[in-house]
């Protein structure tokens, strides 16, 4: 049997042979072509059984190849693809393909389905289909079309396989309309996937069906039989109407025209636009459908607008669609080029397993071969896809392109030889470039393998690097047959490949052009393609040069520098050496200058050479220039000088012509922005041209002393070309440069420099390039812009003028207050139990709640109040909580205490948190009656409480001494049981009488109606008047009840004002307010609203804060200007009256900064801050004195007053910042105590770091141009030798040096003996305050009602009336003061205490009153617990002194509390021992019989209800009256229910009515219980407090009572304790706080001293004088018994800071000289008299100015602290210092002696 022949028509010659050996095992005759055409042609000779086709082949594609072949054969085809989509699928078979393999393929499998095929054509068919219609014959399974004319054979159609698709579709249902969607589904391949062809294949089918003489096979539309159908169906009659009116005739005709005519007219305009929204409507839905390609009819007269959109809309789709065939074709392409090398790869692999190959190293590199193609190719698409993202990734590097392309050149060059083939690069540069070299590398190599691929045999590749316009040219011309015009646009796509290179084996992949302008792109260039016109292909790479540009910025930034550097350098040796006659300077100073000039010489040549390389490798082109007098034969530069004086030398850059010349001065030149020259040419004069300035040299050359001037021509001529030699004609001018002010210049570092605001309002210190000087000005050469301001003198005074106007404003807008605000740390959580015994409330509420508060963050500790019934529990926060977190931490604890409130006892009300602790009410109104209720006064206080609701500023208000009212139904209960009546009866029909039910609303058909009954109470008078029917009985209440109204039990506070009561009106302040004004604005509405009340209530001022306030603010404002003039006085003596002046001058510059600053940072004027103000004023004239002492020493010496000025900030600035921030780090404890004391003095800290910088900020900038301004122009040098100070404090600096280490003992012996001397200090927290109120404090024991306390404090009253000391008095029953004064201890509200606040008239008089009132409570109150004491400052203590007694046992620290209270009461010291528990109280207990109360029907609860009833009382309803409810109490008259014989006596009802006596069922029992029980972190504790003896202080008595209380602490049982509250506990956290942040000082001191001293032996020797300020401050607090509290330990603190920083200078001094080759002594003599004068100076402003303050309580031991301290160290720093640095030095010599031996 033959072979069967097959036929493989593939373009991939690995996996046709892998086929072909395949299918030879299997004895099948096999022949390969590589293309389309040559497959056809192989068909039609060949004649083979079956062909393998590939659709992606050169030429012809496999779709065409199979049409060709279904023409004339119906051999079977097999489709072999990589297109393997289910649309491809379809359209190979529909064109006729019999089977269909995708690839990658197992070859077994392809010949299977080849075996299958074979079979299959071998039957003969027996349903061949023949359609046929008239004439016409076609034969579908022969692919044949023929029509018969009746001749001898049939005329064959020539039609295409689309075509004859279409034919036999319309043939198989001759009367079905198709539409062009169905027929491009069916009939067309993919490929075509185009509505619009559909038409163009019918019209070609028609054409050649009409010329065969077929018609009617396609019908077009006929309009026709549209009017068909309409006639048919569409049929008119009409009426004529019989109405007789001619007037009805013409309405009915105007009705039956107008009426058609309207609408026709709205239709035919609103008809285009609704036909237009319908056409986008469908297309937008098509296109939503993915119909990209489907386009919006535009319809005829539709509005422009919508024409324009319907046309955007079609353009938009036409984009869409295109997008969508390309990305559909890239992926095709995509798909065939991977699958290809895949399935030769695995084809040629699975022949060597089937054994079809010989598993060779051949086979195997053919198949390596494949796999890194396929590698290549997923790595080239790879690199597209990020590309495209945008997220390709560049190494940037520097490097050169032309040597990147020869090195690229050089690794394909044995290509190119093998090939014959020539690379050259024309016009070698240096091009420096910045980017990607690997990528860019990869892009040159492309291009040149694409031009060796592609180009001929022995060809030439010239490739050529320019430079233009910022961007280099790469330019690739091959001479190769380059491409077709057509081929152009679609070269650097994606698998792109002209005819000739479409097959794999003769070409690339169609992805190098692409990845090479994808590498381009993302260098910020392009790749583009043309023909030339002498043949070949020329690709150009163009690129953006940035890197060459930066390279000349740079080097020209470093040109310039280096130029200023010289000529600084310059201008500083030749100063030198005029200097250096006259002794001023050193010989080593000279030579150091000297040395830095040849370095900035050396430095200057240096960056010249690059800067003129960096312009050469920018682009400057060579030059040669064949005419006379230019330069030849050398690579000229811009700007270049052959000999001094030439004019005609030109160059060029790119495309711009520059001409370069010299000048032989700079001041010819005009500036930059108006410079414009002519330039003629030499040998024609009459040939010009403008040019524009470009830039000058900085400086001259030195060899031809010349400048270099560069200018571009503008438009030149021809003419004026490369080479020229021109003549440049400059405009007249005067200097070149800026003309300033010389006082606006400065100087930074060593070079001059000016302030100059840029562009963009910034403030800069700019260095210039000075040209030269005159007497009052400065023309600068270089260094500023021309949008550069410079600040000149007279914007600094400017600028100090609005400087101080803004001190000025921000001073009146500055809040007042008397205290710094601080934050209340504590929060009160109460809850009651009505009914509950004190041991279940605290076991059963209190514990509980306890237990959850324990869980507050920051928590320092809880303290609990437990009385029967109610809960008091105090929240206390530690110290160092941070103020901003407090309000979070309250919100936590409701939040906490709303989700434990359902698991509290039945019956529980809260528990409610109180945490408005800090709101302070500082300003009090008493409204006393006279003929007038309370209840009445109180009504007319609420009018004015509402009347100042809309005061500006006004924080809360509140009342002080309201009672709320009760209507009391007294009765008997003896006669209601005589009666037989009920008391639960009588409260339920009082309660029906009055409820508030709804009645209803009458509806009717007009009108709402609303129904009401009335019975309602509203006075006593309706009570009286209820009648009770009780039991069948009519009774009136006034028979068996008395109707009283009286104060509600239990009762509220009382207030009383100068004996009498009172309502009070409490008004507070918002935080935001200022309190001088708003006490003003108060003051003035109170007086208008008070002339408004009646006669009979006067209206009394308790307390006023603004007038506190202003006193306290103009007192400090007083003490403040005290302390100017004290500053000033020492300015003026010591200095003179103009150094003075200038001085003085900027007092006001830095309080008004200081004033600005605290108005940013929220600090207003108040105690803190003005104490600051006035501590800081003696501090910040130190910096401005030294500032104009170091002026009028240079002014001395000769210099003038600018370079005076210069020196004195030149010279001073660091040193003196320095030494500000080293004071300002010794208040750095202040600002950041984590403490209520630190918080209280922050602003202290604050205030003085505002005021220290702004002084440093005068001294450097302001100071030095006000003494330019003061100071004379000579100043004559002070009288021949030292003056008797001097030379007194030489005698002693001599004597020190020569006694060195006598010196240091003795300072060191002071020192010890100060140690000791503080022992004997007494100590103390915070001083009373100075204002003259008095705190009078009554507590009577804890079962004491309110009424008794009353009676107390009316003896009180009665007894202060008279007293001449008193001003005014107020007084609280039931309650503490209210907070008017921040720092107050506040009581809260018992029955058994009350407060008085008795206002003195001065200060005098409250210490005789205090007196008085110790007295007279000792002597007539001595049952009950009082203490007179003076309102606090700095955080609340209360009771000086207080001991804690706490343990498990509440009996045992009872018992402990005792012992303690006995031994403290003891001690002379003490005064006024109280305990706040421990007094117990008589209770009358029940004991119920419950058996017998059973029987007789009585419950426990109803029985104590009863009783409540009878004695407490209980509210049955509540009476409206106006805007207040009453409630109506139901109790027993006064007489029985004060009287414990009503109890034994009394009977009460069972539930059948009888009434049983109490005795019956229950039994009295008296007993005492504790009324209340105070807790401490849940454990029973009792507070032992006391005060003090008269002169003593809370520290001294604690120290006197600690061996009795340690006695005692040493017998307590295990568990119990003994801990110290009150001011010594306070006064320990808060110097615990102070000291916790003192490593952080000394670690910033130490920093700042060792970057001013550079040494550890100077940095340790400056720190060591700080204590030696102790024996000065023992001695100033000592003897007057001034006592070492809190702010006096801040003073310490910041001495330190001072001492530390005179130390500074002098040391400072000392290494100045020894610099300069002095010996030691005489650098430490010279230093110490230089600097003897600026120290004292400082000294004695800032002690002065501390004596103002001195006399003040809460400022004078900080006063006296600083004054004796830097007293004794002023001192000690003259002189110890000297003594201890010659020591060192000393030592330091023998050291170094020592090591060279």
């Amino acid at each position: 049997m033959l072979s069967r022949r097959v036929l493989i028509i593939e373009d991939d010659a690995d996996a046709a042979g892998v086929l072909e050996a395949y299918l030879r095992r299997e004895n099948y005759d096999v022949t390969i072509t590589g293309d389309g055409l040559s497959g056809l042609d192989m068909a039609q000779r060949w004649k083979p059984d079956l062909i393998l086709l590939d659709v992606m082949l050169p030429g012809l594609n496999g779709t065409e190849v199979l049409a060709g072949l279904r023409r004339k054969s119906d051999v079977p085809v097999i489709m072999v693809t990589a297109m393997g989509d289910t649309p491809d699928r379809i359209g190979a078979l529909r064109y006729g393909a019999d089977d269909y393999v995708v690839k990658p393929y197992h070859p077994g499998e392809v010949v299977a389905r080849v075996q299958a095929v074979l079979r299959r054509s071998s039957k003969k068919e027996t349903d061949d289909e023949i359609l046929r219609w008239q004439t016409l014959e076609v034969d579908v399974a022969a692919i044949v079309a023929s029509v018969d004319n009746g001749g001898d054979a049939p005329v064959m159609l020539d039609l295409t396989p689309t075509e004859f698709s279409l034919l036999a579709t319309l043939l198989r249902s001759p009367a079905r309309p198709f539409s062009r969607q169905y027929l491009l589904e069916h009939c067309l391949p993919e490929s075509e996937a185009l509505e619009r062809v559909v038409d163009t294949h019918i019209y070609n089918l028609r054409k050649k069906l009409e010329a065969a003489g077929i018609s009617g096979v396609l019908i077009n539309a006929d309009p026709a039989r549209f009017h068909s159908i309409v006639d048919t169906w569409w049929g008119l009659s009409y009426s004529t109407p019989s109405i007789a009116s001619a007037d009805w005739v013409t309405v009915a005709l105007l009705v039956l025209v107008m009426i058609p005519f309207i609408v026709v007219m709205g239709l035919k305009h609103a008809r285009p636009l609704a036909l237009q929204f319908s056409r986008l409507r469908d297309a937008a839905k098509d296109v939503a459908d993915g119909q990209f390609g489907r386009q919006a009819e535009l319809v005829k007269d539709a509005p422009a607008e919508m024409v324009s959109f319907a046309n955007d809309f079609n353009s938009m789709t036409g984009q869409l669609a295109r997008y969508e065939k390309e990305l559909r074709a890239s992926h095709v392409a995509m798909a065939h080029e991977l699958r290809s090398p895949l399935t030769a790869a695995i084809g040629r692999l699975q022949g060597m397993l089937d054994g079809v190959f010989d598993a060779s190293p051949m086979q195997l590199e053919m198949v390596m071969k494949q796999l890194q193609h396929l590698n290549r190719l997923t790595d080239e698409l790879h690199l597209l896809s990020l590309a495209d993202a945008g997220n390709l990734v560049l190494e940037e590097q520097a490097f050169s392109l032309d040597e990147l392309i020869q090195e690229r050149a050089a690794w394909i060059m044995p290509q190119a030889e093998a090939h014959h083939f020539t690379i050259t690069l024309r016009n070698p540069r240096t091009c420096p470039f910045r980017g990607d070299a690997f990528r860019m590398g990869q892009v040159f190599t492309i291009l040149m393998e694409n031009a060796l691929r592609y180009g001929r045999e022995g060809g030439h590749l010239e490739m050529a690097l320019h430079y233009a316009s910022g961007h280099y040219a790469i330019e690739f011309h091959d001479d190769g047959p380059g491409v077709s015009p057509q081929f152009l646009p679609d070269m650097f796509k994606r698998f792109s490949r002209e005819e000739q290179s479409r097959a794999r084996h003769s070409g690339g992949s169609g992805l190098g052009l692409s990845i090479a302008r994808a590498i381009c792109q993302a260098h910020g260039g392009t790749i583009e393609a043309s023909l030339p016109e002498t043949g070949g292909l020329a690709l150009l790479a163009t690129l953006e040069n940035t890197t060459g540009q930066n390279q000349l910025d740079s080097a020209t930034a470093d040109y310039e520098g280096a130029t200023a550097s010289a000529q600084v350098a310059a201008l500083n040796v030749s100063r030198m050496q005029k200097l250096m006659p006259t002794g001023a300077i050193a010989r080593t100073q000279l030579d150091s200058a000297r040395a830095d000039w040849l370095v900035a010489r050396a430095r200057l040549k240096s960056s010249e050479a690059a800067w003129r390389n960096a312009r050469e490798s920018l682009g400057w082109t060579r030059l040669i220039a064949p005419q006379t007098g230019t330069i030849t034969e050398v690579s000229a530069s811009a700007g270049q000088v052959v000999s001094a004086g030439q004019t005609v030398l030109t160059l060029a850059t790119g495309e711009a012509r520059d001409v370069a010349f010299d000048i032989a001065t700079p001041d010819a030149i005009p500036p930059l922005d108006k410079a414009e020259l002519r330039v003629s040419l030499l040998s024609a004069p009459s040939i010009q041209a403008s040019a524009v300035l470009r830039d000058i040299t900085p400086q001259a050359d030195p060899q031809t002393r010349t400048w270099r001037v560069r200018a571009t021509l503008i438009n030149p001529p021809a003419a004026l070309a490369l080479g020229a030699s021109v003549t440049v004609t400059l405009p007249s001018t005067g200097p070149r440069g800026y003309v300033i002010p010389a006082s606006a210049l400065s100087r930074t570092g060593d070079r001059p420099a000016v302030f100059v605001i840029n562009p963009h309002s910034q403030a800069q210190l700019r260095a210039v390039v000075p040209a030269c000087y005159t007497a009052s000005s400065v023309i600068i050469a270089s260094g500023l812009e021309p949008d550069d301001r410079v600040i000149t003198a007279g914007m600094v005074s400017f600028f100090m003028l609005l400087i101080v106007a803004m001190g000025v404003f921000c001073y009146e807008k500055l809040p007042r207050n008397e205290d710094p605000v601080f934050t209340i740390k504590t929060a009160v959580v109460s809850a009651q139990w009505p009914g509950a015994s004190v041991t279940d409330t605290t076991r059963l509420l209190t514990d509980t709640l306890e237990k959850k508060l324990q869980e507050t963050p920051w928590l320092d500790y809880l303290e609990s109040e437990t009385r029967a019934g109610s809960t008091v529990i105090h929240l206390n926060l530690r110290d160092n909580t941070p103020p901003q977190k407090v309000q979070d931490i309250w919100y936590q604890i409701r939040k906490k205490m709303q989700d434990i409130a359902p698991s509290l006892p039945e019956g529980v009300q809260g528990p409610a948190v109180n945490d408005e602790f800090d709101d302070t009410f500082g300003t009090i109104y008493g409204f006393i009656p006279d003929g007038y209720t309370l209840r009445e006064v109180r009504d007319r206080v609420e009018t004015i409480r509402r009347e100042l609701a809309s005061l500006p500023d006004i924080g809360k208000t509140t009342l002080l001494g309201e009672q709320q009212d009760q209507m009391v139904l007294a009765f008997s209960p003896a006669r209601l049981a005589g009666m037989g009546l009920d008391i639960q009866a009588v409260a339920d029909a009082l309660r029906a009488q009055n409820a508030v039910v709804p009645a209803g609303v009458m509806r009717t058909g007009q009108e709402n109606i609303a129904i009401k009954v009335s019975g309602a109470l509203t006075s006593e008078e309706s009570l009286r008047a209820v009648t009770l029917h009780i039991n069948n009985r009519y009774i009136p209440l006034t028979d068996i009840a008395t109707v009283t109204r009286e104060a509600a039990e239990p009762p509220a506070p009382a207030y009383r004002v100068n004996g009498k009561p009172a309502i009070g009106l409490a008004v507070s302040m918002a935080p935001t307010g200022n309190m001088l004004r708003f006490g003003a604005a108060l003051n003035a509405r109170m007086t208008v609203l008070s002339a408004g009340l009646p006669h009979g209530i006067e209206m009394v001022k308790v307390a006023d804060q603004s007038a506190v306030v202003s006193d306290a603010v103009s007192g400090f404002v007083r003490v403040l200007i005290e302390a100017v003039v004290i500053v000033l006085a020492v300015s003026f003596v010591s200095l003179g009256l103009r150094a003075g002046l200038v001085v003085a001058a900027a007092i006001p510059l830095v309080l008004a900064m200081t004033f600005a600053g605290m108005m940013l940072a929220g600090i207003g004027l108040q105690r803190i801050s003005l104490g600051a103000l006035i501590i800081a004023l003696g501090l910040l004239v130190d910096d401005a004195m030294i500032a104009v002492e170091t002026m009028v020493s240079r002014l001395e010496a000769g210099d003038s007053r600018r370079h005076a000025a210069t020196h004195a900030f030149k010279t001073t600035a660091f040193p003196m910042l320095t030494g500000t921030l080293v004071m300002i780090a010794g208040f750095i404890p202040v600002g950041f105590a984590a403490s209520s004391a630190g918080e209280y003095c922050f602003s202290l800290f604050a205030v003085v770091l505002i005021v220290l910088l702004c002084s440093w900020v005068v001294a450097i900038l302001f100071s030095p141009l006000t003494g330019t301004w003061l100071l004379p122009e000579k100043v004559r040098h002070r009288a021949a030798g030292p003056g008797r100070i001097a030379r007194g404090y030489g005698r002693l600096l001599g004597l020190a040096l020569r006694h060195r280490l006598a010196t240091v003992l003795i300072a060191l012996s002071a020192l010890g003996l100060s140690v000791y001397g503080t022992t004997f200090m007494q100590g103390e927290f915070f001083p009373a305050s100075d204002r003259p109120e008095l705190l009078v404090s009554l507590t009577l024991p804890a079962n004491a009602s309110q009424p008794e306390t009353l009676r107390e404090v009316e003896k009180l009253e009665h007894a202060l009336a008279g007293n001449s000391n008193i001003e005014r008095y107020s007084t609280y029953v039931g309650s503490g003061a209210i907070r008017f004064y921040l720092p107050m201890d506040v009581l809260l509200e018992n029955e058994n205490i009350a407060q008085i606040v008795v206002v003195a008239k001065d200060l005098q008089a409250r210490d005789r009153l205090h007196g008085q009132l110790n007295r007279l409570l000792a002597a007539q109150f001595s049952d009950i617990i009082t203490r007179v004491s003076p309102l606090e400052l700095g955080p609340p203590v209360g009771w000086p002194i207080k001991y804690r007694v706490s343990g498990p046992d509440y009996l045992q620290v009872r018992a402990l509390a005792n012992r303690l209270a006995d031994a403290i009461g003891q001690s002379p010291l003490s005064r006024e021992v109280n305990q706040t528990a421990g007094e117990p109280e008589r209770i009358i207990t029940l004991k119920v019989n419950q058996t017998a109360a059973r029987a007789a029907g009585i419950s426990s609860e109803a029985l104590a209800r009863t009783l409540n009833t009878l004695w407490s009382g209980s509210v049955v309803t509540s009476v409206r009256d106006n805007d207040r409810l009453v409630d109506v109490v139901l109790r027993a008259t006064d007489n029985e229910r004060h009287s414990t014989a009503t109890l034994s006596s009394l009977t009460v009802q069972g539930n059948d009515g009888k009434k049983i006596p109490l005795s019956a069922v229950a039994t009295l029992v008296w007993s005492v219980d504790d009324p209340v029980i105070w807790r401490r972190q849940r454990l029973p504790f009792i507070t032992v407090q006391t005060d003090l003896a008269p002169g003593l202080r809370a520290e001294a008595v604690s120290a006197a009572l600690r061996p009795a209380i340690d006695t005692l602490r040493a017998e307590l049982p295990a568990g119990y304790s003994i801990e110290e509250g009150g001011a010594v506990a306070e006064s320990d956290k808060g110097n615990s706080s102070v000291f916790s942040v003192l490593p952080v000082t000394l670690v910033i001191m130490l920093m700042l001293l060792m970057l001013q001293l550079r040494r550890y032996s100077r940095m340790l020797l400056a720190l060591l004088m700080a204590p030696f300020g102790l024996p000065g401050i023992v001695l100033a607090m000592l003897p007057g018994g001034t006592p070492m509290g809190f702010v006096a330990l801040l003073g310490v603190i910041a001495l330190a800071g001072m001492i530390v920083r005179n130390a500074v200078i002098l040391i400072s001094e000392v290494d100045s000289n020894l610099a300069q080759g002095m010996t030691n002594d005489a650098a430490i003599v010279a230093a110490a008299e230089h600097r003897a004068r600026p120290i004292c100076l400082t000294a004695c402003a800032a002690i002065l100015g501390m004596i103002p303050i001195s006399h003040q309580v809460f400022w004078g031991p900080m006063a006296y602290a600083i004054i004796g301290g830097l007293l004794v160290a002023t001192l000690v720093t003259l002189t110890v210092l000297p003594a201890s640095f010659s020591l060192l030095l000393q030592w330091g010599t023998q050291r170094k002696a020592a090591e060279e031996r």
